[in-house]
């Protein structure tokens, strides 16, 4: 028996890639980066404000899906510098709270390294899974 999909896109690539997927009650979440709505970079050189906007950028795809940030179930951090990351850790995720109103305690996490993202100037990018 197939489920319903369901796809939805936002910000500046919502024409070319989902920011999230729904299939039952699985919600698989894009990628989300330190660009705004409207396609700009912010915060470059900053992995605490980059994560800001990727965290804002992930509300909004939560939102979209009418479900909130207590629903995330695994999240992954791709990283282009480890050692920045780390030394600001409890900043970053501090930050997450902020934002999504959860803690991370229950939450299974992945923090990878990788030798760059989709632009130059980008140090973070957080995809997620949800149980909704």
């Amino acid at each position: 028996m197939s489920q319903k999909k369901q796809v939805v896109g936002i910000g500046p690539f919502k024409d070319l890639i989902a920011s999230g997927v729904r299939v039952g009650d699985i919600l698989t979440i894009s990628g989300q980066v330190g660009i705004d709505a409207e396609g700009n970079s912010v915060g470059a050189g900053d992995v605490c404000q980059q994560a800001r906007q990727a965290y804002i950028n992930l509300q909004e795809v939560l939102v979209e899906f009418g479900v909130s940030g207590d629903c995330i179930m695994d999240e992954t951090w791709f990283v282009t510098d480890m050692e920045e990351v780390m030394s600001n850790v409890e900043k970053l995720i501090a930050i997450r709270q902020e934002i999504l109103g959860s803690t991370t305690r229950d939450v299974s996490h992945t923090l990878v390294q990788v030798a760059g993202l989709v632009e130059p100037d980008l140090s973070i990018e957080i995809k997620c899974i949800a149980h909704v």
